[in-house]
């Protein structure tokens, strides 16, 4: 109680590592509070803007896309335009919201405009080109949810028939899975793992 924006940091922490293991309803819970604490601590805009995109998540992965595309675009406007890898990462996580929604051309044109953010020079070329890198897996999402002619929503069953927009997909995920991840730190192949998993799960499709 006496460390309001480390209690804050640590529930948005929690709430995001059971995002990764697959329990969003307790996730959401976390991240609202979360999300609750930094507004009433004043804390950065972009700080609150990250939780706010996790928190879009929560809500798609839970059957709300709806709510989750309300608080994606309320998370964007938030961050405002300053920082050009962080507004391309809020643009890149409401791909799969779109999605949800099933529209992935509107997904494809925002995933363009986030590469083009990605591609600006600025000092963090390391994170920038995981997010372009994860940008591109998204990419694949889209063509292959339109493709399958239903909406990126669980359980998706995949794909039963080719299409042009599959061999696209394969084609996208295929070039991500050959690219080189030599050269990385601990923190940096840690996600890079959890990606290849990702595309791997999604290559399966």
């Amino acid at each position: 109680a006496s460390h309001p924006l480390l209690s804050a940091r640590a529930r948005y922490q929690e709430g995001d590592l059971r995002l990764r293991l697959g329990q969003p309803a307790a996730a959401l819970e976390l991240l609202l509070d979360a999300a609750k604490r930094l507004e009433q601590e004043q804390a950065a805009p972009e700080e609150q803007a990250r939780v706010g995109a996790r928190i879009a998540t929560a809500l798609r992965r839970l059957g709300q896309p709806e709510a989750a595309l309300k608080q994606s675009c309320q998370a964007t406007a938030l961050a405002g335009a300053g920082d050009a890898v962080l507004r391309a990462r809020l643009d890149s996580e409401r791909i799969p919201v779109l999605l949800a929604l099933f529209r992935p051309d509107e997904a494809l044109r925002l995933a363009a405009a986030a590469l083009e953010l990605l591609g600006q020079p600025g000092p963090r070329r390391a994170e920038a080109a995981y997010r372009e890198r994860r940008t591109h897996y998204r990419i694949a999402l889209a063509y292959l949810t339109r493709g399958a002619g239903q909406p990126y929503l669980q359980p998706f069953g995949g794909v039963l028939r080719d299409a042009p927009d599959i061999a696209q997909a394969r084609q996208v995920l295929d070039r991500l899975l050959a690219q080189d991840s030599s050269g990385l730190n601990a923190i940096q192949v840690d996600r890079e793992q959890v990606l290849t998993f990702d595309i791997l799960l999604s290559r399966a499709l």
